[in-house]
């Protein structure tokens, strides 16, 4: 069975942190995000302005937070 994903770079042009698209996705009954990475630091990304991930960042976090709202990661996008 095809379930369907979306990539959080569809809010980079909204200047909002990856909170906005994962809930939209929890809202809209998805179980899959992509993620956007960057390598290094992003100060627009650092201010919440940007859904990328920081590679550096931690996983464990990642996955907490992607739990308590029910999501998967379907694919990290480099």
């Amino acid at each position: 069975m095809i379930k369907l994903s979306m990539h959080t770079d569809n809010w980079r042009h909204l200047d909002v942190s990856y909170d906005v698209p994962c809930k939209f996705a929890k809202d809209h009954d998805m179980e899959y995000v992509e993620f956007g990475t960057i390598d290094g630091d992003y100060f627009v990304q650092a201010l919440g302005y940007n859904p990328h991930i920081p590679l550096h960042s931690d996983p464990l976090k990642l996955k907490g937070y992607l739990d308590s709202m029910g999501l998967k990661v379907s694919q990290l996008d480099a």
